[in-house]
């Protein structure tokens, strides 16, 4: 009987051992596969995301083009710095035209860069009747020039305007 027990137990063990080595062969195959399957999600992921990445640089590249003949549009109606000295004499051309005392002067200046325009800034005192003031303040939002106020300040007869004009 211990030979026959014997043999039962070394048979079982064999057939235990050609089961369980697949089993432990399928266990890894399987880590293995849901590994490669993650990098393989990741890497789709990652082209995609590139794809995309390479589908807007396009657009914008034919967008460039487009902004291009803007952009010289804009410089071509922006003035030069150098150019500014006009901007005082034309504000003092429209405070005589619309009849107030007038008083100017710059302040800071943002240069350009690329892309960019500058500023100057500018203080200026307007004597004269309300309305002549507004008006004052519309012919220079008319002017030739790109201008940004920052401030009114109004005491009485008298405005003190701030702001930046624009400049390539």
């Amino acid at each position: 009987m211990t030979d026959f027990r014997q043999g039962l137990i070394k048979n079982l063990s064999v057939a235990l051992l050609i089961l369980a080595v697949p089993a432990i062969g399928l266990f890894f195959l399987g880590a293995d596969v849901s590994r490669r399957a993650e990098v393989t999600k990741t890497q789709r992921q990652t082209l995609a995301d590139r794809s995309e990445s390479l589908l807007l640089y396009a657009s914008l590249q034919s967008q460039s083009a487009e902004a291009g003949s803007y952009i010289s549009i804009l410089e071509n109606s922006l003035p030069v710095r150098d150019r500014l000295l006009d901007f005082q004499r034309e504000m003092e051309r429209l405070a005589k035209q619309s009849e107030v005392g007038f008083g100017f002067n710059f302040t800071k200046e943002t240069p350009s860069g690329a892309g960019t325009a500058g500023r100057m800034g500018f203080n200026m005192i307007s004597q004269g009747s309300i309305s002549k003031i507004f008006n004052f303040i519309e012919s220079i939002e008319g002017s030739r020039f790109l201008v940004d106020f920052s401030n009114f300040d109004f005491t009485g007869s008298t405005a003190n305007i701030t702001g930046e004009v624009l400049f390539h």
